[in-house]
């Protein structure tokens, strides 16, 4: 059993290849939401910015020509539990060192409570 470092729920390791509605709820409400309004982007564009900084991969495909490089963005309703939590790690170590943003941790008191460092 694998226990979620959200809602501290035990889940298989089946079950634990998706996050929870907990998890969703934090990403949207409290990651998303701090760096929109702090960023300046609507909150579907905030997403797609971090999907491209912090999950974007490389495909090379071959043509005529050579190779051509493409890179794609994973989408995060494809990550494991534990991939998520590395996505949203790198996110706010990059908030709080690129912007001055603290983003709080899921289980801390005031999830809707931020500031500039």
């Amino acid at each position: 059993m694998i226990k979620c470092p959200f809602c501290q729920k035990e889940f298989s390791a089946k079950e634990a290849k998706i996050r929870s509605t907990e998890e969703n709820n934090y990403y949207w409400g409290v990651v998303i939401e701090i760096l929109s309004s702090e960023i300046g982007y609507p909150k579907d564009e905030m997403h797609e910015i971090l999907k491209a900084l912090f999950l974007q991969e490389t495909k090379y495909l071959k043509t005529h020509d050579g190779v051509v490089e493409a890179k794609i963005s994973k989408s995060t309703s494809e990550l494991t539990i534990a991939e998520f939590e590395d996505y949203l790690t790198k996110i706010r170590e990059w908030a709080i060192m690129e912007f001055g943003i603290l983003i709080p941790l899921p289980n801390e008191k005031d999830n809707d409570e931020h500031y500039r460092i």
